[in-house]
Formats: structure tokens, C-alpha cells, sequence
């Protein structure tokens, strides 16, 4: 996308006199980031347009996923297109800053975990490595929401993205009808059984395209956002109600429906059997919630198409793969699913009878309990992927992030020097960071790593005065937790290490510590309670420590919203020691943390199979601490742990818990008490206590390791290098073979 300069902004003069009636010297920066916005979309709407019609001859691969995280595109497009600096320079004259007019883009947020993180890599590496694909999603219209944190906790503002992030959206005139509720209509006609559904709630859903552009090519893919009024307006929490649970269906069926029926509608087009579909698309799920896709493309062929049941069947089992991205299978309420789609219902029982008749058949004594689909009121997704013979990928890692977006542009001073050592392109094969490896004993390597290191940190500590008014020390540790905030993740167990640390600083503020800078970071569920108030328990703490004056610097903690990581950009750059402590059996991923760490981040973590993983590939740039996750199932099972024994021998983590109860001053008189309820009254389910011990054990030994800096930084190297194993496009290319 070369051109000169003046052109570029005469474009962009054009566009602003065609929107907005106004020039250059005169517009606002919210006007000129908009007519940016449409000079871009000129060449990703002609790129979009000549990749699909060069792929027409290809088969299609159709990738569902509820989740994605696309983030700020202006910054991403301009990046990827290689034009930051003609865009700054064609708007020079009128002074404006590249920076000011990235920050009026809103972060496209339509996810809110490390599904939202794998599925959008996943989709870079499609778009980067020229993998016929086209994505599917819902419009969350209101994102998750915005957070705010102050003294009284978390508030949950609308995520207003959609006055920015519509800029990117092509939308599209056709639509679907989704039928939901009401009762099924059967008919013996022509000798055949035909089915109608009555009364039902019709869903209109429009489309609207957002892509997903590569770097450096002209090769553009698509994910279709599906959008409805009323159910996809925005991304629910965890389901505890019924009404909840049921809207979530729907979010569900709405995805799948719209995505198969759209899928049908392009493949009709040029073809006119519908037998044939599987010869030319292939279905990929990334969720197990999204299964029901199984019985509805058997809905779809049988109602609207008018197959016989074995063509249906065929047709299905040749079509779908289902990629496992977590380890728990998720189950739907049985009832829910009969109330909500009835027809979808009588299809799921029909596949369950015919699977329970085969392996019966096949083994007359086997226990048909685990492998059944109905059971129990609840429908088991995963059997219904065993029924149907759905290709089942188990994605190894079960984390993989795009090494562009969160090293090369996320930290492009690293990623060019990397560059420079190997003499590789590793914006192309990530493969070859691996030979970073062999300079582990090369004096300025380590040095220039630890250089880049510490100018990333200096720039954090600035921007956290900035907005703070609180100063930081750019040469102490610099510890980042950042993840959804519950108590399986265990950010109870930090917050009370901190109190710990804090509470011997009041008793002594000279005693020898080694200081350090805590940043705390996530959202909780509006419905989570505890989440909530562990916030409001970080936050409060923060400020009581950073407005101490007698422990010097040699403490500080920062909780920091939406807006404070937004203002303070790229944090994962500048962190020394990344955690993820949740309860074991418990576990979830953390992005943030391998973020981190191929960002030249240490790590400490509980036995998690994602913490232990990483041990294969660097040993020592991960700290373990903790129960392992047999001796914490089989606690579960024996019902043989105390934690009031354990609070009652332990004068250090007593102190910590009697704080949370108003001891010390830190808090007021049962502000926290559900939490000192949760550990003592009602067992700490997550074995806070019982690994509390050993998490200090283990820090204390980070505390003496972080003192050598060389050896912290060869370390650190050994970090950096995981990127190879859990790039996104390393997993694409070892797992997806049969996408190429």
C-alpha cells in the first residue's frame, strides 16, 4: 500500500468532505480518525473482495467460536499494512499525533477470556499462513462492560465500542430467521414423516463482516458477526439464574443456526447438491457449547432440505470437527434445551436412542451411563460428538498466542533486536527464535535484553505516576497478576502474601526486603460476590500502602481497571515475575502470564498441567509452588482438611487473616468478613491456607534469584524462547495440516 504522501492525504481530505463536509486544518480528531478509518477500509474492502474470489476454488474451513478479542484495529491495521509512519507524516501539518488518533479507536471487545485470546491468534495465524477460513461470531454490541474501580469496589459501565469499532464493519443485506420456542407439528404425509414448527419466536439476524487482515500481504479474512436485538447486545457472565442460562441458548443456537445457514447459502451458489457440502466446507467448533451444531445442520437438512436420516448423517459426520480448546465439557439442561428448541430436542433424542443401540449392540454387558447423550436430565455435548464420529482435535498447548500482535507489535523494540541476533525473519517463522538459545552465554546479548527490559519498565513507572501520582522504582521487581477475578484463581492467596509483607514493614520499615511493585488486574463476574469484593479488598489495600509513608518504597500495589491498563498500554512488557495460582484442579489459563513471559517475564505458578507444561520447555524460568493436583482430589474426596488447624499453628497467615476481619487497622471492623468466612468458616475450598506457606517459601527464593541479574535475564531468555512452542502459528501448522 505505497503511495505517496500527498495522495494519502487527499484521500483522506475526500473522505472528510464527503462525511463530514469539513477539511483538514478545520476537523475535529475524532473527525480525521474517522476519515483514517475509511481510507484504510478502501484497501481491506478491496483485499477482502479479491482473497475471497481467488479462494473460490478452495475449500472453505467455517470456524465458530463465541469468543473473540480483536482489540484496537486502527493501531493493528496501520501496523500489519506497514503505513504508521505515512499516515503520521500525510497528517503532519495539522500537527496530529499518531498516538492521539490511535486513542480514539475502541477496543473491539467480543470476548472476555483466553478463548477470546486463542480463538483471535487463531484466526491471525489462518489470515497469515493463507488458510482458506472464514470466521463466525455474535456482535456484542455492549462488549462484556467497561470497568471502574474505586473504594466501594467494582462498577460495570457499557463498553461503548461500537461508536468507534462500527467503522471496521462491512454490513451485509442478506438475513436469517431463527425459530425458537415454540411446539413441534408431526405429520405422516407422502410416506414420510414431515415436522412443523408452531408458534414460534422468530429471530431476524443480520451480518456484518469484520476482518482480519494479514501483515504484509494482501491475503484478508473475515469473521461474520451475527447480530440480533435483543440476544446478542451483549456477552453474559458465568450462568447462575435460569433466565440466564436460557438466554445463553440462544446466544448459542443463534451462532450455530445463522452460521450453517450462511454457510449452505454460499456453497449453493456455485453448487447445486446439497449431498456434496462436505467436499467443499469443513465446520470447526471451538467450543464444546457449540455441539448443538451437530443436530441442528441434522435439523437443517432434514426439515429444509428434505434428506432422509442416513444422507443427513453421513453428511454430518463428514463435516464437522470439533477443536478442543479447555478441558471441561460442558453439559446443557435437558429441560432448558426442550423448552428452547423443541425441534432440536427431538433430533438429539433420536441420535441418543440409535448410539445407545449400537454400542449396546457392540458390547451387550458395557456400561452405557458414560456414554450416553441424555442422562440425568442433561445433555452430554462431548458423547454427541463421539455419536456423530466428529473429528475431535485436542489442541497441545491448550494456549497459544499470535506472536505478532503480542510481540512484534506489542513489543517491537524486543522483537527487532531478536530479529537482529537470529538474522531471521521472525515475523514469518517464529520457529527460529529458537536460536536465542544459543546466545544465553553471550555477554552483550544478555546485556541489551536486560537494557530493553529495564526502558520498558522506566516507561511504566512514569506512566504510573502519571496517572497515580505515586512513585515506583523501575529497579525493583515488578510482579503482574493479571485474570478474571475469582476465587479459583487464588488472587486471595497474593493479596494475603501482601499483607504479610506489609505487616513486617509496620513492625520494622528497615527490615532487609527485597522491594516490590504488585499489579493486580481483572474483571469479575457482575454476578460474582466474592470476585467483587476481593477487588474492593485489593483496592483498598493499595491504597492503604501506597499512601504509607513509613515503609519508604519498599512496598507498593496497584489494582488497575479497564481505563488504568488502557492508559497504561503494553504492561506485559515491563513485568519481572508473572502469576497464575489457581487452585489446581480448579485451573485456568493465563494468557497474560505467557504474554508476559515471551516478553522476558519469569513466572510462578500452582501444579497446574498449564504451569507444568511449560516446564518441558523452560525449567527455569518457572517457579511451581503448592499442592500437587492428586493430593488436592483426593482431599476433596477424603474430606480430611481443616483450615482452622492450619490458621490456629500459623501465628504469620493468622495475622494476615485477622486482618481481613479489621486487626491492624487495614480495614474496617467486618468490611471482609464473607472472605475470612470463606477461608476459616467454610473451609478455603481453594487451599489458600494450606499452600500459603509454601507460595512464601517459593517467593523467597524469586527474592535472592532476582538479585543476579544475569542470571534472572538468561533466564528470562529461556522465556522468550516459549513463544516457538505456543505461537499461534506453531500450533496451526503442527495441528492443522488438514487446513492447508
Amino acid at each position: 500500500m505505497q503511495k505517496d504522501l500527498n495522495y494519502i492525504r487527499q484521500d483522506i481530505q475526500d473522505i472528510l468532505y464527503q462525511h463530514q463536509a469539513t477539511v483538514l486544518e478545520e476537523a475535529s480528531i475524532g473527525e480525521i480518525y474517522r476519515a483514517t478509518c475509511y481510507y484504510l477500509r478502501q484497501t481491506i474492502g478491496k483485499n477482502l473482495y479479491e482473497t475471497e474470489k481467488s479462494m473460490s476454488d478452495k475449500k472453505t474451513n467455517v470456524f465458530l467460536s463465541l469468543e473473540y478479542l480483536p482489540g484496537d484495529l486502527l493501531a493493528k491495521h496501520i501496523n500489519y499494512m506497514g503505513i504508521s509512519n505515512d499516515i503520521q507524516n500525510a497528517l503532519s501539518k495539522e500537527v496530529v499525533n499518531l498516538k492521539s488518533l490511535l486513542e480514539e479507536d475502541k477496543s473491539i471487545e467480543l470476548g472476555k477470556s483466553y478463548m477470546g485470546i486463542y480463538t483471535d491468534s487463531l484466526m491471525d495465524s489462518f489470515s497469515n499462513l493463507k488458510i482458506n477460513c472464514i470466521g463466525y461470531g455474535l456482535l456484542y454490541r455492549d462488549g462484556y462492560f467497561k470497568q471502574l474501580v474505586d473504594e466501594e469496589g467494582q462498577h460495570e459501565l457499557p463498553d461503548d465500542w461500537w461508536s468507534r469499532g462500527k467503522n471496521w464493519l462491512y454490513k451485509k443485506e442478506f438475513k436469517y430467521s431463527i425459530d425458537t420456542y415454540g411446539e413441534v407439528e408431526t405429520q405422516y404425509r407422502d410416506g414420510k414423516y414431515r415436522f412443523n414448527q408452531l408458534n414460534t419466536s422468530k429471530l431476524n439476524i443480520r451480518c456484518y463482516d469484520l476482518p482480519y487482515i494479514s501483515k504484509g500481504t494482501d491475503f484478508y479474512l473475515k469473521i461474520r458477526l451475527l447480530d440480533d436485538g435483543n440476544y446478542t447486545n451483549r456477552l453474559l457472565p458465568k450462568s447462575t439464574t435460569p433466565s440466564d442460562r436460557e438466554k445463553k441458548l440462544v446466544q448459542r443456537y443463534i451462532l450455530v443456526s445463522s452460521s450453517l445457514k450462511d454457510a449452505i447459502r454460499e456453497y449453493l451458489e456455485t453448487n447445486e447438491d446439497i449431498r456434496k457440502f462436505s467436499s467443499y466446507f469443513r465446520i470447526l467448533l471451538a467450543d464444546s457449547n457449540l455441539l448443538i451444531a451437530l443436530p441442528e445442520f441434522m435439523r437443517i437438512l432434514l426439515d429444509e432440505y428434505n434428506l432422509e436420516w442416513d444422507e443427513a448423517w453421513e453428511l454430518t459426520q463428514n463435516t464437522f470437527t470439533y477443536i478442543r480448546l479447555k478441558e471441561d465439557y460442558l453439559q446443557t439442561e435437558g429441560n432448558l434445551l426442550m423448552k428452547v428448541l423443541p425441534r432440536v430436542w427431538m433430533i438429539l433424542d433420536e441420535i441418543h436412542h440409535r448410539y445407545i443401540k449400537k454400542i449396546t449392540a457392540d458390547n451387550p454387558t458395557g456400561e452405557i451411563k458414560e456414554e450416553s447423550i441424555l442422562w440425568d436430565g442433561e445433555v452430554r455435548l462431548i458423547n454427541l460428538a463421539k455419536a456423530t464420529n466428529t473429528k475431535v482435535d485436542t489442541i497441545n498447548p491448550l494456549i497459544a498466542i499470535s506472536h505478532r500482535k503480542y510481540l512484534e507489535y506489542g513489543n517491537p523494540e524486543l522483537f527487532d533486536f531478536l530479529k537482529t541476533a537470529t538474522s531471521e525473519d521472525l515475523s514469518k517463522d517464529i520457529k527460529k527464535i529458537d536460536g536465542i538459545l544459543d546466545l544465553v552465554n553471550d555477554v552483550s546479548f544478555v546485556e541489551e535484553i536486560k537494557k530493553i527490559k529495564q526502558r520498558h519498565k522506566i516507561r511504566l513507572a512514569q506512566e504510573i505516576f502519571n496517572q497515580y501520582r505515586v512513585k515506583i522504582n523501575p529497579y525493583h521487581l515488578y510482579d503482574g497478576h493479571i485474570i478474571q477475578i475469582d476465587d479459583k484463581n487464588r488472587q486471595l492467596l497474593e493479596t494475603l502474601y501482601i499483607i504479610y509483607e506489609y505487616l513486617r514493614l509496620i513492625d520494622n520499615p528497615n527490615i532487609d526486603i527485597l522491594p516490590k511493585v504488585f499489579f493486580i488486574a481483572g474483571k469479575a463476574d457482575s454476578n460474582d460476590k466474592i470476585g467483587k469484593l476481593i477487588i474492593k479488598l485489593i483496592f483498598k489495600l493499595s491504597q492503604k500502602i501506597n499512601k504509607d509513608m513509613t515503609i519508604k518504597d519498599k512496598l507498593r500495589l496497584f489494582f488497575l481497571d479497564d481505563a488504568a491498563l488502557d492508559r497504561l498500554g503494553n504492561i506485559y512488557s515491563a513485568i519481572d515475575l508473572a502469576e497464575s495460582l489457581a487452585t489446581p484442579t480448579k485451573e485456568k489459563v493465563n494468557a497474560f502470564k505467557l504474554i508476559s513471559m515471551v516478553n522476558g517475564s519469569l513466572a510462578i505458578g500452582s501444579k497446574n498441567k498449564y504451569n507444568l507444561n511449560f516446564l518441558s520447555y523452560a525449567k527455569d524460568g518457572v517457579y511451581l509452588f503448592g499442592s500437587e493436583e492428586k493430593e488436592i482430589q483426593e482431599i476433596y474426596e477424603n474430606k480430611n482438611y481443616n483450615s482452622q488447624e492450619l490458621y490456629y499453628k500459623n501465628a504469620a497467615l493468622r495475622k494476615s487473616i485477622d486482618a481481613l476481619n479489621g486487626a491492624y487497622g487495614l480495614f474496617l471492623p467486618d468490611e471482609f468478613k464473607e472472605l475470612f468466612d470463606l477461608l476459616i468458616k467454610f473451609n478455603d475450598i481453594n487451599l489458600v491456607l494450606k499452600d500459603f506457606d509454601d507460595y512464601r517459601k517459593v517467593r523467597e527464593n524469586i527474592d535472592k534469584d532476582f538479585l543476579n541479574k544475569d542470571i534472572w535475564h538468561k533466564r528470562a531468555i529461556s522465556n522468550i524462547a516459549l513463544i516457538k512452542e505456543y505461537s499461534s502459528d506453531s500450533v496451526v501448522k503442527s495441528q492443522f495440516d488438514y487446513l492447508f
